[in-house]
C-alpha cells in the first residue's frame, strides 16, 4: 500500500505528563526519551493496526482505478481524487463519480452506479486519493484501549531499553497486542 502523510497530527495521543505518570518518572531528565517513545508508540499502533489516531491528511497512491482500498482507518472524508488521463494530463474526479465506504474496515472508494472510472495514463501512482483520517482532534476521541496499549508500550520500552530481557533472553511480550486486536484492519 503506497501512501504518505501530508499533514501530520497536531499532537500525540499521549502527553508527556501521562507517559511519565505511567512510568512513575518525576524528573524532567528523560522527557526527550519519553517523547520519542510516545512518537514510536503512535507510529507502531498506526502501522500495526492500519489506522490513524489523531486527525491527519494522507495521500494514497494507486496505479489505476479499481476498488481503491484506503490505507488508514477511520476515514473522516475524501477531499479529492486526482489522476493522470491517457495523455498524462492531471485531472480531478467529480465526487458524483465515486462513493466512499468509510464504515468498512478497511475503508474503500468505489465507483457510483452512474459513475465510471476513467482511463488513466499507464504509470505508477497515476491515481491519488487525498483523505482525512483519524478518530478526532483530541486524545479523548481515541478509544481508551488503544491509549492504554500505547501506555503499555511506552512503559515497556522505558523499563526495557534492549530488545531482549536480560534474564530470559526472549523477546519481551507486549500485552498491548490484546488491547489492539479489535482495532486491527486487515488488508
Amino acid at each position: 500500500m503506497k501512501f504518505a502523510v501530508t499533514v501530520p497530527p497536531a499532537l500525540d495521543p499521549i502527553s508527556i505528563a501521562e507517559a511519565k505518570a505511567h512510568c512513575r518518572v518525576t524528573s524532567t531528565d528523560e522527557d526527550g526519551l519519553i517523547a520519542g517513545y510516545i512518537l514510536a508508540a503512535r507510529q507502531y499502533v498506526e502501522s500495526i493496526c492500519g489506522m490513524a489516531l489523531i486527525t491527519q491528511t494522507v495521500e494514497a497512491y494507486f496505479d489505476s482505478f479499481a476498488l481503491l482500498m484506503l490505507p488508514r482507518w477511520p476515514v473522516q472524508s475524501v477531499t479529492s481524487i486526482s489522476y493522470l488521463d491517457n495523455a498524462g494530463a492531471a485531472q480531478t474526479l467529480s465526487p458524483s463519480d465515486y462513493h466512499v465506504n468509510s464504515k468498512a474496515r478497511p475503508a474503500y472508494v468505489s465507483r457510483t452506479y452512474t459513475g465510471s472510472w476513467p482511463d488513466t495514463y499507464t504509470r505508477d501512482n497515476a491515481v491519488t486519493v487525498t483523505l482525512v483520517v483519524g478518530f478526532g482532534d483530541s486524545p479523548g476521541s481515541i478509544p481508551e484501549p488503544v491509549r492504554m496499549a500505547m501506555l503499555l508500550l511506552i512503559g515497556n520500552w522505558y523499563e526495557n531499553r534492549e530488545a531482549t530481557s536480560p534474564t530470559t533472553m526472549a523477546e519481551i511480550p507486549f500485552a498491548a497486542a490484546t488491547l489492539l486486536a479489535p482495532y486491527r484492519v486487515f488488508y
